[in-house]
């Protein structure tokens, strides 16, 4: 997996929000989730515990996080 180069995140209120071109919808994280989306999208295989997974698993389904090839 990897991070699509069609996403952006930014900081909003008190989320942390991303904008997936590939899938035109926005998919939001708690702003104390930010460290957790960013360390996910720098290297996808170092999810560890429950709470990475199911980050992960958002960030897929919203195709922030898209297939190697």
């Amino acid at each position: 997996m990897k991070k699509s180069r069609y996403s952006y995140f930014f900081v909003c209120s008190e989320s942390y929000v991303g904008y997936s071109w590939l899938a035109d919808d926005y998919v939001s994280f708690p702003l104390d989730e930010k460290e957790i989306v960013d360390k996910i999208l720098k290297n996808p295989d170092s999810v560890l515990t429950n709470k990475d997974s199911r980050v992960f698993r958002k960030l897929m389904e919203n195709k922030v996080l898209i297939p190697e090839k």
